[in-house]
């Protein structure tokens, strides 16, 4: 049977004959920890705004949230957003999955990951995706100038650091022809 449920907004699926009474076969367990990002994206409804969504998870939600998860018996914590890396708690809430033993994963679109973020995803073992539209010319015009420059900087941080652990498209009629783009990029990286 497939159990769907909701919490705060969160998605759980599992192939379980219980509805989240115990641990089931739930391999990663992804939660979009904002809706806030940084671009403005022409396929997305976020639109660059910085601030959060309605109703979006405070810290000790959030944390309270990672415990449900951990307890749910899930192996892979997975950050979505918007853009995750904008939140300011999103270190303590990634800290925490990882002294539970869950692993973490996150899909970034690369802006941040500099400095103390990029020690940070080191630190925690966070497994990074970079989102990525296709060549320099397609990605601005699809996220805005300067937004491959960032994402191709962050890949190759990632990559160095050990922590690369994919590249996203968003397929649209624009770009689904520059995926060998996407493809080359991952070969190299």
């Amino acid at each position: 049977m497939l159990v769907h449920s909701s919490i705060h907004g969160f998605d759980i699926m599992s192939c379980s004959n219980s509805p989240l009474k115990q641990n089931g076969p739930l391999m990663i367990t992804s939660w979009r920890a904002t809706g806030a990002c940084n671009l403005n994206c022409l396929y997305c409804n976020v639109n660059a705004c910085m601030k959060p969504s309605p109703g979006e998870l405070n810290t000790k939600e959030a944390l309270n949230l990672v415990d449900q998860i951990y307890e749910f018996g899930s192996q892979w914590f997975g950050l979505k957003g918007g853009e995750p890396l904008v939140r300011k708690d999103i270190f303590e809430i990634i800290g925490h999955a990882r002294s539970l033993g869950l692993n973490v994963c996150l899909l970034t679109n690369g802006y941040f990951v500099d400095g103390d973020i990029y020690d940070n995803l080191v630190k925690y073992n966070v497994f990074t995706s970079i989102s990525i539209d296709g060549p320099e010319k397609v990605t601005d015009i699809l996220r805005g100038k300067g937004s491959y420059k960032a994402a191709l900087s962050a890949i190759k941080k990632l990559s160095e650091g050990g922590i690369l652990n994919g590249l996203s498209m968003a397929a649209t009629s624009i770009n689904y022809k520059e995926a060998e783009h996407i493809f080359n990029l991952a070969d190299e990286y």
